[in-house]
């Protein structure tokens, strides 16, 4: 009888160790259709070697536009919040929520052309680079971040 309940307290805590090792499943807690964190230019410079100079500018230019977007994001983010807070009531306020969403647009606008720069500056340190959209750094590798949410405008796999 000994025997049997040391067997079963031994299964029974294999198994308790075990449930957050398979909890995450095979992509690493990131679902294969979610966004994740994006390419990083370090691993796929496009068909050019950058220069380590080319990397320390393109690394400084990636934190400034992180700095400088993060309260930009922060409001998009509390903006999304606000309307679906608004939108899931028993009866929403129409103009509100109109208010609301074009207060979101707006802010996407400013985070686009806040991109955009980056993209310009981007390409004047590295030229023969491809930093074109959907490339490397460029539109995919900010969209596709780890930020409060775990997706959305933020930082690529490249922050640490």
């Amino acid at each position: 009888m000994r025997n049997l309940i040391v067997t079963f307290g031994i299964l029974v805590l294999v198994g308790v160790l075990a449930v957050p090792v398979f909890a995450h499943g095979p992509y690493g807690g990131q679902s294969r259709w979610s966004g994740g964190p994006g390419n990083c230019w370090q691993d796929d410079p496009g068909d050019v070697e950058l220069s380590q100079d080319q990397r320390n500018e393109l690394s400084k230019l990636d934190q400034e536009f992180y700095n400088n977007t993060a309260e930009l994001r922060r409001q998009i983010w509390n903006k999304s919040d606000e309307l679906d807070v608004l939108l899931n009531t028993a009866d929403p306020d129409p103009s509100k929520a109109k208010a609301l969403q074009q207060e979101k647009s707006d802010l996407k606008a400013k985070m686009a052309e806040q991109r955009l720069d980056y993209e310009l500056k981007a390409r004047k340190i590295a030229p023969e680079s491809r930093f074109a959209r959907g490339y490397g750094r460029g539109y995919g590798r900010h969209m596709r971040g780890q930020g409060p949410r775990g997706g959305g405008y933020g930082p690529g796999s490249c922050w640490n």
